[in-house]
């Protein structure tokens, strides 16, 4: 009898979470007054760049933001509004001029593509110096961008320009090799797909201007450099830090589809000083209004105005928003202080599939194994059952706030000398949405919702977290909280068929608010790798008390892990009750609706009373 209050706050929730994620409008203010030029810049090997300019046009000396990447603007190349570069039109109603450069070998760019290759990083450092030396300029220049953009920003400060007064890379990583492109010794399609489709199909194809044919062969160097060599070593920002001499504000997003960004978490002893990062929830932060006016727009112009001692200058050195959540929070270092790691344990119980619990205490009865079995022949449709591990935990009873890195540890023998796995992270939300006929209830007898009303109650699974790995490649982390370390040398440690291993798997970390009545789903699951596609796998995940497989959350200092207690099943009648009840005895008089009080109005127990 409480299904209808419940939809009701179910429906008054989902609605507060669906305004309150609701994407914020930019704004559309027209362009007036303002000058969009194409022009081209000589470098020093005499190739020529490419830069579309924009700024006003009294020519007035103002201050410059500079973005420089590889992809084409779109349909919006008088004032782009680009997950990538934020909404110009709006960066010059702020004062500023915005010039965005198309790396060499793309666009109307001159020389060839080298995916941050030397040259390209170089050619930075002359850009930003020809801005200074424009009228329009007064001779300050500050990094904009997001993704590739942002991780060419880093490329700007270690080249260290006399005017470069800051960059504020956004969702940038700083070891392409591990972030992008091999994570854990797992090659990462995504990657290649991205390459193919956003730059080398996009320029073939423009909105504007003539089709450009871009020859650079990402996959062949993929295949060519499989390990950390030299060619990576160009390539990563994280080698070079050291050499940093400007301000930086970094900015990361919880939500952000690539989730390695995250491994800059574990490096943050290791930014210049001055360094500030900010993480929000937005997805796309470049274009949540917010964030532009409450926190980039304060940035650059604190930057430009000398970078005086207030401001930005005061802030704690790590600040991050939690998701689902209106708190903010401030840390001097990554993890925060004060979190309780507190382990989750899997249970199959006497399933025969490979579904189960999470548990908060282990659970020494029923199957204590699991075997995940694929091959070249495996079909997309037996994954979840052959190759696959679902985990899932009763529903919280209030909400749970984690922040900092988590952890999934399990047990696996391989029939193989390798193997590979990827683990993903749940949070499952009940939604119950009310009928378009109004509120219908249950029959008074039947604790079931009528189907007319069931249809209208689904639940939607909002991914937190996730990670994978080679276990060839793997690392060994001794304790809970330690972010991965990536195998430096490259060289393989082949496993040893049927010997039980222990992985500790770092999924990516996050600032995450649990809500009550939600539930936690894990899966692990074996991972798609090229150089594993021929091998017949057979691994075996084991569950039990001596070999157990746990999830570690790093809790707040103000949460606790409550979960509420399995409905109960119903107890079958007793035969001659259940006749009773069945038969037209004239003795029975089955009340009415009308006269039977709200749950929250009866006493214990006398529902239960047989007149």
């Amino acid at each position: 009898m409480k299904f209808p209050a419940l939809a009701l706050c179910f429906a008054i929730l989902i609605s507060a979470t669906a305004q309150a994620q609701a994407p914020l409008a930019l704004p559309t203010t027209a362009v007036n007054a303002t000058v969009n030029e194409t022009t081209k810049v000589t470098m020093r090997d005499g190739v020529e760049l490419a830069l579309e300019i924009f700024r006003a046009e009294d020519m007035q000396p103002r201050s410059t933001l500079y973005a420089s990447g590889p992809l084409p603007l779109g349909d919006y190349r008088d004032a782009p509004n680009l997950p990538h570069t934020g909404p110009v039109a709006w960066w010059l109603d702020q004062g500023f001029n915005v010039v965005i450069a198309a790396t060499r070998g793309t666009g109307d760019s001159g020389g060839e593509f080298d995916f941050m290759g030397r040259e390209e990083q170089q050619d930075h450092y002359e850009v930003i110096e020809w801005i200074a030396a424009q009228p329009w300029s007064d001779q300050q220049v500050a990094g904009l961008g997001a993704d590739y953009y942002g991780s060419s920003q880093w490329f700007m400060a270690i080249q260290n320009p006399p005017h470069l007064s800051c960059i504020a890379p956004v969702t940038a990583v700083l070891d392409p090799y591990s972030d992008w492109a091999w994570h854990q010794g797992l090659s990462n399609p995504g990657f290649l797909q991205w390459y193919e489709q956003e730059l080398r199909q996009a320029w073939a194809y423009p909105a504007n201007g003539a089709s450009r044919y871009v020859d650079f062969d990402l996959q062949r160097q993929l295949l060519e450099h499989r390990v950390r060599d030299a060619w990576w070593q160009i390539r990563s920002a994280a080698s070079y830090l050291d050499s940093v001499e400007t301000a930086v504000f970094q900015v990361g997003s919880w939500r952000h589809t690539d989730a390695l960004w995250t491994n800059n978490l574990a490096r943050l002893d290791s930014l210049p000083t001055p360094a500030f990062t900010w993480v929000g929830s937005s997805a796309t932060p470049l274009q949540n209004q917010d964030f532009l006016e409450q926190e980039l727009l304060p940035w650059y112009q604190w930057c430009f105005a000398g970078k005086p001692r207030s401001g930005p200058a005061l802030q704690p050195a790590l600040r991050y928003q939690v998701v689902n959540s209106a708190r903010n929070r401030a840390s001097s270092g990554w993890p925060p202080a004060n979190i309780k790691y507190t382990p989750l344990f899997a249970s199959l119980g006497n399933n025969a599939g490979n579904e189960g619990l999470l548990l908060p205490e282990p659970d020494n009865g029923g199957r204590n194994r699991s075997v995940l079995q694929s091959s070249a022949s495996t079909v997309e449709s037996d994954a979840m059952d052959s190759r696959t591990v679902l985990l899932r935990s009763e529903a919280l009873e209030t909400a749970v706030d984690l922040a900092g890195p988590l952890l999934v540890q399990f047990h696996v023998s391989a029939a193989s000398a390798d193997t590979a796995f990827e683990v993903e992270l749940y949070e499952e939300i009940l939604q119950v949405r009310m009928p378009a006929g109004g509120p219908v209830l249950p029959d008074l007898f039947n604790p079931e919702l009528p189907e007319s009303a069931a249809t209208q109650v689904s639940t939607r699974l909002e991914l937190i977290s996730s990670g994978s790995f080679k276990a060839s490649q793997r690392s060994i982390i001794e304790a809970p909280g330690v972010t991965a370390v990536h195998n430096e040398s490259g060289a393989a440690a082949q496993l040893t068929p049927g010997r039980i291993n222990r992985f500790d798997l770092a999924l990516a970390p996050r600032a995450w608010q649990l809500r009550a009545g939600s539930r936690l789903v894990l899966t692990v699951r074996q991972a798609d790798d090229p150089a594993l596609q021929h091998m017949e796998r057979n691994d075996t995940l084991y569950h039990s008390h001596q070999y157990p497989t746990q999830l570690w959350l790093p809790l707040s200092a103000d949460s606790r892990l409550l979960f509420r207690l399995p409905e109960p099943a119903v107890p079958a009648l007793d035969p001659r009750t259940d006749e009773l009840f069945n038969s037209n005895n004239p003795l029975i008089l089955l009340p009415s609706a009308a006269s039977v009080p709200p749950v929250e109005q009866r006493e214990a127990g006398t529902d239960q009373n047989v007149p």
